[in-house]
């Protein structure tokens, strides 16, 4: 086993027990701790891109022993800053059988509903890795990483969401809870919408004023993924609420196995011939599938209406699509391929996002609160 692949095992190491630190800032909605850490990640990788620029050395080892030593002291300030904000946060042992028995339960499946979701990327990889040219696993990669980047903008609302999905499904305010639902389920869409619907549009531009020579097939794949990652945006919080009452065996047992159905299923699509990207049209299609099962199965875990998730969620979604889509689509006709012009379509289709969200996004009394909090902000300002 080489170093650098050592190295990359301690890190995720690290990051996998640093994951309880995570939860309990979110849970004390710490979130400015939360960000302030974020912010000394990211600090970290560009310390790691320069030292790669500037020393001479075994370039794969060297930026994973950085990664590694990275996610140690990430680690460090987790554990540290948890053990001075909150005593719960104290190693004690304690063994009840039945409760072990339930803990036990919940962690096991759901571990088995993140396997499965690592199954089914790595295993697609490793499929088109084996049928085409190692420049379509470059243009998936591509793919990947700006789907990644993308859905970092909404993830901090994401992140903020869930804590009190569960805290209000434990306070038992179930009216509470759904309404949360549906707007938290339609505002994560818009934010990654308000990203996605430039980039989707002008793809071939931004790719090639990234990477100048960027795969063939990067354009394509970048925007099927951008189309899948909007619908996991869409049912995140319903994802979030499921785990509430702690039943997850059904819904990771059914879910997780659709998941890895997904390699399978392009495993059949590739052996008859379809182009590379059509792995990425099987995944859509399983996605809004298990959108579906997903809405179901949680109707039976918190007695969700499914009717009203489509009315107050999916369709004012639809309904932003569609408006901001084609007034995009218009200005596209008459700009060319320069940069000037893609500024300008971007800022267009921003603008043309925002306010088809307001006005068709939102409710009238979502309209009030974020008009009121406007008019405060400026008043203040004066």
């Amino acid at each position: 086993m080489n170093i650098a692949f050592q190295f990359s095992i301690f890190s995720m190491f690290f990051s996998i027990i640093q994951v309880p630190y995570d939860a309990l800032i979110r849970s004390h909605e710490r979130f400015k701790v939360y960000a302030n850490i974020g912010l000394i990640e990211i600090a970290f990788r560009i310390i790691v891109l320069c030292i790669l620029v500037y020393y001479d050395y075994d370039k794969l080892i060297l930026y994973a022993g950085l990664g590694f030593c990275s996610s140690f002291i990430i680690r460090i300030i987790y554990r540290v800053y948890c053990r001075m904000s909150f005593p719960e946060s104290k190693y004690s042992f304690y063994f009840e059988k039945a409760y072990f028995k339930k803990v036990l339960s919940f962690t096991g499946w759901t571990l088995y509903g993140r396997l499965s979701d690592m199954a089914k990327t790595h295993a697609i990889t490793l499929l088109l890795n084996q049928m085409f040219n190692p420049a379509v696993v470059a243009a998936r990669a591509i793919a990947t990483n700006v789907s990644t980047q993308v859905q970092a903008f909404s993830g901090n609302f994401t992140s903020s969401m869930n804590p009190a999905i569960i805290k209000l499904y434990s306070a038992g305010e179930m009216d509470e809870l759904y309404r949360l639902i549906y707007r938290g389920a339609k505002i994560s869409f818009f934010l990654m919408w308000v990203m996605a619907l430039p980039l989707i549009v002008e793809m071939p531009l931004v790719l090639k004023l990234w990477l100048k020579n960027p795969p063939p097939d990067a354009a394509i794949f970048a925007r099927l993924v951008l189309v899948d990652a909007l619908i996991f945006a869409i049912s995140n919080p319903v994802a979030t609420a499921a785990r509430g009452p702690g039943k997850i065996k059904k819904y990771e047992l059914v879910l997780g196995t659709f998941q890895i159905m997904i390699f399978f299923i392009s495993l059949v699509v590739v052996y008859l011939g379809y182009p590379a990207y059509s792995v990425y049209v099987v995944a859509i299609v399983t996605s809004l599938i298990m959108l579906f099962i997903r809405l179901y199965l949680v109707r039976e875990l918190i007695q969700l209406n499914v009717a009203n998730f489509f009315r107050l969620a999916v369709v004012p979604s639809i309904g932003v699509v569609a408006i901001s889509s084609l007034v995009t689509y218009l200005v596209s006709l008459i700009t060319n391929d320069s940069i000037i012009s893609a500024g300008f379509l971007t800022f267009t289709s921003v603008v043309v996002s925002c306010v088809a969200m307001f006005f068709i996004g939102l409710s009238k009394g979502e309209q009030k609160k974020i008009s009121d909090f406007l008019r405060r902000k400026l008043t203040r300002n004066k």
